[in-house]
């Protein structure tokens, strides 16, 4: 059938696939929306969408797209993520100082490490522990924080 076929051809030009058009049946976002408009020459108009999302917006200094409606819950994504260090630690501080910030557990989780167990190694006394020499020496490479028992001050593991 013609109509198929254009419609298929129009698919291809527009770079969507036929799964990508069936879920517009219940949401499309409103820049193709918008061109579908223009292409149509106003046959097809937004408002003749069931459901459109909100514009996005697009942040080229973070590299985030986001609707209009979410740009206030991103207000507090300057700050970094996760819980705020409270040590003076020299790891956790060269950590926040990072470009982005890199927190504990982003740390842990890079290198199959519980937070709890990457925490107890810069924590005083009963619950601290000591720190294996091979991410002592880790650290020492990708941050500058000395490999020294003068820093980790539950001591570093010999393995």
């Amino acid at each position: 059938m013609l109509s198929d076929a254009l419609f298929e051809d129009w698919l291809d030009r527009s770079g969507l696939t036929v799964e990508d058009f069936d879920s517009f049946a219940t949401r499309i976002p409103y820049e193709i929306a918008e061109a579908i408009e223009k292409a149509s020459g106003g046959r097809v108009r937004i408002a003749d969408w069931p459901r459109v999302l909100p514009r996005l917006q697009h942040s080229h200094e973070r590299g985030i797209v986001r609707h209009e409606m979410q740009a206030s819950e991103y207000a507090a994504a300057a700050k970094p993520p996760g819980r705020p260090s409270e040590s003076d630690h020299p790891f956790p501080v060269a950590l926040s100082k990072q470009e982005p910030p890199i927190t504990l557990a982003q740390w842990a989780k890079a290198h199959k490490l519980s937070r709890s167990r990457v925490q107890s190694w810069i924590l005083d006394g009963e619950a601290g522990r000591r720190i294996p020499r091979k991410y002592a020496d880790e650290i020492k490479k990708d941050f500058k924080v000395p490999a020294t028992t003068g820093v980790w001050k539950n001591g570093i593991r010999e393995d």
